[in-house]
């Protein structure tokens, strides 16, 4: 039943991923916070560099190959990668990712079983944002 209540919800989630001020935007500006932080606590600092900072879609395809090794493991699989990436699966700050989308998916849920507003422009319109950058700001 949740994943049913989920995916519903996830239908409802309609935005540019560029624009922070949207749903999308702010699980995709997390995601790549998240990301990031674990790549530079993991990598030596010259990959890092040459993979997170020098083209912006090798450092997207980067950051989902982190996401998709943390999947694939869950199901006992692996992913490889040229050059062979350290394993992160196991990362603290995957926590922090975990809590983010349990959160929006929470908000999303409950705003979707709302009736809509002939005001509102989407699922989560009027929501408050997600506390995320505030909270690690205040850290």
């Amino acid at each position: 039943i949740l994943a049913e209540v989920v995916a519903s919800a996830m239908r409802l989630v309609t935005a540019r991923a560029q624009d922070r001020s949207t749903p999308l935007g702010e699980l995709v500006s997390v995601f790549t916070a998240v990301a990031d932080a674990i790549a530079w606590s993991c990598l030596p600092t010259g990959t890092f560099q040459r993979l997170f900072r020098e083209d912006g879609a090798l450092a997207e395809l980067c950051r989902n190959f982190l996401l998709a090794s943390r999947i694939l493991n869950a199901f006992g699989l692996g992913a490889a990668s040229r050059p062979a990436l350290p394993p992160t699966h196991g990362h603290h700050m995957w926590s922090v990712w975990d809590s983010t989308m349990e959160g929006f998916l929470l908000r999303l849920s409950q705003q979707s079983a709302l009736p809509p507003s002939p005001t509102s422009q989407g699922a989560l319109a009027g929501r408050p944002p997600c506390p995320f950058f505030e909270e690690q700001m205040s850290a």
